[in-house]
C-alpha cells in the first residue's frame, strides 16, 4: 500500500477537515465550473468519480486528471476547490443540487472511506491570491505565488491545516 507524502497528507486533512468544520467553513469563489478541482474520500472510488464526472458541468471536451490514492479510514466527503476557495457542497447554492445530495450521501455511508481521490482540469487559469472565510468573514488572504509550509485557519470546530505551493493548496 502506498503512503501519502507530506503534501498530499496536507491536502487529505484539508479535505477532512473542511468536511469536519464545514458548518463554519464554507467558501465560495466565483470561477467557472471547469474551473473546480473535486476531492473525495471514498470507500468505492470508481463508481463515485463516474457519478461525479456525470453530474460535473463543463465545456465539451474539458479533462480531468484522476488521482486517487490508498488513505487511512475517515468520513466518507466531498470537497470543492474553486479559485483557491474551499466549498462544502451541502453548504452552497453556487454548486448543483445534484452535487449537493451526492455529498450528503458520501456523508450518511457507513464504511468508511480508504480512497483520498483528486479530480483536476488539465488546463486550469491560476488565481492572484487564495482567500480563506469562516462564516462569511475573510480570515486569511495570501499570494498564490508564494510558498506557505503551515497555514492553519480556525474552524468552528477546530483547525485546519494547508500549504501552499507551486501554485497548489
Amino acid at each position: 500500500m502506498k503512503t501519502l507524502n507530506r503534501r498530499d497528507f496536507l491536502k487529505f486533512s484539508s479535505l477532512a477537515g473542511a468536511g469536519l468544520i464545514a458548518g463554519g467553513f464554507a467558501l465560495v469563489g466565483t470561477g467557472r465550473a471547469a474551473e473546480r478541482s473535486y476531492f473525495l474520500l471514498s470507500d468505492r472510488p470508481k463508481a463515485d468519480i463516474e457519478e461525479l464526472l456525470a453530474m460535473i458541468d463543463r465545456p465539451a471536451g474539458m479533462q480531468y486528471q484522476v488521482t486517487t490514492r490508498p488513505a487511512g479510514p475517515s468520513t466518507q466527503d466531498l470537497t470543492v476547490i474553486e479559485a483557491g476557495n474551499v466549498i462544502d457542497p451541502s453548504k452552497t447554492s453556487a454548486l448543483s443540487n445534484q452535487l449537493r445530495e451526492f455529498a450528503i450521501k458520501l456523508r450518511s455511508r457507513e464504511n468508511a472511506g480508504a480512497y483520498f481521490v483528486e479530480l483536476e482540469p488539465k488546463s486550469s487559469s491560476s488565481q492572484g491570491s487564495v482567500i480563506f472565510t469562516v462564516d462569511g468573514n475573510i480570515v486569511e488572504q495570501i499570494d498564490l505565488y508564494s510558498e506557505y509550509e503551515n497555514i492553519v485557519i480556525p474552524g468552528t470546530q477546530g483547525d485546519t491545516g494547508f500549504s501552499l505551493k507551486s501554485g497548489r493548496i
